[in-house]
């Protein structure tokens, strides 16, 4: 899922353990670092 794939990217960019639920994490991440997120969001459409 798109929301998996956000979480292992914020996990591998943060060099963090995850802890939280994919939708949380997902969720979080948006507010962490939107341009990163962004370009998440367009590796997994690809």
């Amino acid at each position: 899922s798109i929301w998996n794939g956000m979480v292992k990217a914020a996990a591998g960019v943060n060099n963090v353990k995850v802890t939280l639920p994919l939708m949380s994490a997902g969720i979080y991440y948006l507010r962490y670092d939107d341009g990163k997120t962004q370009q998440v969001l367009k590796m997994m459409k690809q």
